[in-house]
């Protein structure tokens, strides 16, 4: 808000500013005027009036006075013409720079007392779930690595080539998701946030954050399975602190770069440094269960799900995601296709138009993994 008061109080100043040139300049043309035409008349009636008669004289006085009067008076109004002009391009351009300047200006800046405090509610989630958890190293990140076709079919248990082929088709590779309740979410976050960052242009990431914050007004909250949940003044600070990263990410010009940020601030499960605090997994996971929420107010089929408080509920699976996935694919604009594997073959489910956005979510019963296109 100071910075758009700042920029307006600027615009008033030089508006100001150019009112009381311009007036000087006139006034002074004015004096310029005034001076010229006495010198310019008593120049000529000098060289003139020993060869003219009283009354010739007196006519020569007025066709000279006003024959310098025109000509002055053009000089005049070309002079203010081009003030004007240049005062109008200048005001446009100041204008148009500090709209460019306003719309690239992120919504919100780094605060560490914000994200000291959101830190301390994303650990206090992990401390009462996954953590408690003994586990290898290597499958406590939230992100595994990138596994290949042949790999994908063996893990999904398909055997016959022409089911390999027809799968081939649609799915290339997958990225491992880590198994608990929240892997939902993860598979399809993690792709959408993809999306929203290296396939939206900038106003369309700009509109939908706006969308968010201002129109939607979406909460940020999460409860835990003994009912534990965030307050009010938690949920601002969890909305504010994810924004900002989202922003921080997507202000990334090399493209590799954020692509590889947004992988490694995703995966991690701890603080790794000071570029990774383990903490974007969680408000990635809290933002989606919530958005989920309210896409699923907009479906008319919203009353099928009876477990609809389960979308709140930290590590726990909601037993309708097929219309929650419908919910997300209308209000998102996404094309879904989920990949059911059963019985060492497949089938494929399909949720909104195929010229938008595509996720691809692998599916065997109680977890999900992310589907990778064919290039």
């Amino acid at each position: 808000m100071l910075n758009l008061l700042f920029y307006g109080l600027g615009i008033i100043i030089i508006i100001l500013l150019g009112f009381s040139l311009c007036k000087h300049y006139l006034n002074q043309k004015k004096k310029e005027f005034e001076q010229n035409n006495k010198s310019y008349n008593d120049q000529v009636l000098e060289e003139e009036s020993d060869n003219c008669q009283p009354n010739e004289i007196k006519s020569f006085q007025i066709q000279t006075f006003q024959k310098a009067f025109n000509q002055n008076i053009y000089q005049f109004k070309k002079n203010t013409s081009q003030i004007s002009q240049k005062s109008q391009q200048s005001s446009k351009i100041f204008q148009n720079s500090s709209i460019l300047s306003i719309k690239n200006i992120p919504l919100f800046s780094a605060d560490d007392k914000r994200t000291e405090q959101v830190q301390q509610i994303i650990n206090y989630l992990y401390d009462k779930s996954c953590r408690k958890r003994n586990i290898e190293e290597k499958f406590k990140y939230f992100l595994g690595h990138f596994i290949d076709f042949q790999n994908l079919c063996k893990e999904y248990n398909i055997k016959k080539l022409e089911i390999k082929q027809k799968l081939k088709q649609l799915c290339s590779s997958y990225l491992n998701v880590r198994g608990d309740g929240n892997c939902f979410y993860t598979a399809f976050g993690y792709q959408f946030l993809e999306i929203l960052l290296f396939k939206y242009k900038n106003d369309e990431f700009q509109n939908f954050i706006k969308t968010i914050l201002f129109e939607i007004k979406l909460p940020f909250q999460i409860n835990l399975i003994d009912q534990t949940n965030i307050n009010q003044n938690q949920d601002e600070q969890l909305r504010k602190e994810f924004i900002f990263r989202l922003e921080k990410l997507k202000s990334i010009q090399n493209v590799d770069t954020r692509r590889k940020m947004l992988y490694n601030a995703y995966k991690a499960h701890e603080k790794e440094d000071e570029e990774y605090d383990g903490c974007f997994y969680g408000l990635s996971t809290i933002f989606f269960r919530n958005i989920s929420i309210h896409a699923l107010d907009q479906n008319e089929l919203k009353n099928m799900v009876t477990d609809r408080e389960n979308l709140l509920i930290w590590e726990t699976e909601c037993n309708n995601n097929e219309i929650v996935i419908q919910s997300l694919s209308n209000f998102l604009k996404l094309y879904i296709q989920l990949i059911f594997f059963t019985n060492e073959s497949f089938q494929m489910r399909e949720y909104g138009t195929t010229n938008v956005h595509k996720i691809i979510l692998l599916i065997r019963p109680g977890h999900y993994n992310i589907g990778i296109a064919p290039e």
